[in-house]
Parts: structure tokens; sequence; C-alpha cells
């Protein structure tokens, strides 16, 4: 017997209990990365990976101001052309004020919805 999606919830102007962000990186070469080639500052390379994919997920095509292409071409081969300490530090602490942003406002609609 086939798996059955689970039901759904659904309250007026909530999302949906069963929404999950799309697992996995923007870019697989993330899972392998060394963020400390990049920064001084100690933070997991998990945790780094999936700030800069949240980045060029969800961020970069709202404001994006440089190419993603070509900053991971540098990002992964150390150039630094379209990559730098400065541009990967930044970019990991807007995601991270972004993150934490996104949380805090999907748990006051989970609280409103509940």
């Amino acid at each position: 017997m086939p798996n059955r999606p689970a039901k759904k919830r659904r309250t007026e102007g909530c999302q949906d209990e069963t929404s999950q962000p799309q697992g996995g990186f923007v870019d697989a070469r993330l899972a392998d990365m060394d963020i400390s080639y990049w920064t001084n500052v100690k933070v997991d390379n998990a945790f780094a990976a999936r700030a800069i994919s949240f980045y060029l997920e969800v961020e970069h095509p709202l404001i994006g101001v440089f190419d993603p292409s070509l900053f991971l071409t540098d990002f992964f081969g150390h150039g630094t052309r379209f990559c730098s300490p400065l541009l990967v530090s930044s970019l990991m602490a807007w995601s991270c004020v972004r993150v934490s942003i996104s949380l805090l406002i999907l748990s006051l609609l989970q609280t409103r919805c509940h």
C-alpha cells in the first residue's frame, strides 16, 4: 500500500502544519566545505553551509548584489575576485538575522493559529 500524505490542518492565514522547508543545500559542495578558510569565527561547517544556502535560496533572489555562481566558484576554489572573508562573514550574519526573524514570525503565527 503506498504511503499516504499526512493530513493537513488548514487555518485561515496559517501555514500547513506538515510544511517543511526543503532539505539539502543550494549547492551540493556546501556539504563538504571548510568555512575556516574564510573566517576565524568559530562556526560549525554545517551551520555555515546552511546559512550560505539559506541566503542563496531565499534572500539572494530578492536582493542579489553579486553573481552566486561566481561567488561559489571562488568560494570553493579559494579565489578572491568574487569572494572574500568580508563577503562570507556578511552573508552568514545576514542569514542568521533573517532566520531569527523568520522563526520569530513563524512562532507568532503558530501561536495565533492554535
